[in-house]
């Protein structure tokens, strides 16, 4: 049977560009949708501008739609013409007890960085070639700085992100760059660029810095929590304004971001199953 490559879209599906079975094409259509879903779980999608982001027609977008509809893993806006992620999506989430451990202890951990650095800090979860806040604590004066639990956006858009794509092997950094970039293509060259630029100067650091990169004014720092084998998990960060954050605290902040981060680590290694 034929093999019909995955398009750029459907990417973070997997860690590597893999071909997929054509009998697996709606389940794997269903999950590309779902990822998209959660992109946006309180604005949610129209159905034309859905279809155009998964590089799928119209007609198949509302068929998968209507069959997630029906099982609750997607919803549709009680006042507009969007979908949006389903409750069964957290049902089922509340499964999976080895996350579960991770966040409950991520949220101890991120208080607590939170506390003593100021700013914002997160917990987030590597999800293919995307990113997942799992937990956060803290504020900043900005609006130009938010985090919500949920937020998925690809790996090279934040500090937190790089953090974790630094870690990947070379093939697997680069398709997970790409796709990135790719996703990231309406903001424009200029912010493409400089999202290269974080990509470049945290590999050469060995961590995630967002140094101005994304947001004028801001600064995330941010280290990877690796599992067993060496592979990216999640990541711990900080992020805050550019006066609170100035250059010659960086190095602080790695050191006390890794000093938190070791627990976190070693919760993952003990866990007898721990897969993103």
């Amino acid at each position: 049977m034929k093999r019909k490559p995955v398009t750029p879209a459907a990417a973070s599906t997997a860690r590597s560009a893999s071909l997929a079975p054509t009998g697996t094409q709606a389940l794997e259509r269903g999950v590309q949708i779902l990822r998209e879903l959660a992109t946006r779980p309180r604005v949610g999608w129209g159905l034309t501008e859905l279809a155009l982001r998964c590089e799928l027609d119209k007609a198949t977008t509302y068929r998968i739609l209507t069959g997630l509809v029906r099982t609750r893993m997607a919803t549709k806006h009680t006042s507009a013409p969007r979908y949006l992620p389903g409750p069964l999506l957290f049902e089922l989430g509340l499964a999976i007890v080895s996350h579960d451990q991770l966040r409950a202890a991520g949220r101890d951990v991120v208080g607590r960085v939170a506390r003593r650095l100021g700013g914002i800090s997160a917990l987030t979860l590597a999800s293919g070639f995307d990113a997942v806040c799992c937990a956060h604590a803290g504020k900043v004066s900005t609006k130009a700085l938010s985090f919500a639990v949920g937020d998925r956006r690809p790996l090279v858009m934040n500090s937190a992100g790089v953090s974790m794509l630094i870690c990947l092997p070379a093939a697997e950094m680069h398709a997970a760059s790409k796709y990135g970039l790719a996703r990231s293509s309406h903001l424009g060259s200029y912010r493409v660029g400089m999202i290269r630029a974080m990509i470049d100067r945290s590999a050469r650091l060995g961590y995630g810095l967002n140094q101005d990169y994304t947001v004028a004014g801001i600064t995330g720092v941010a280290v990877a929590i690796l599992d067993i084998s060496g592979q990216p998990v999640a990541s711990l960060s900080i992020s805050g304004t550019s006066a609170q954050f100035p250059e010659n605290a960086i190095a602080d902040l790695v050191s006390s971001l890794r000093h938190e981060s070791a627990a976190l680590e070693q919760l993952v290694a003990t866990s007898s199953r721990f897969e993103i």
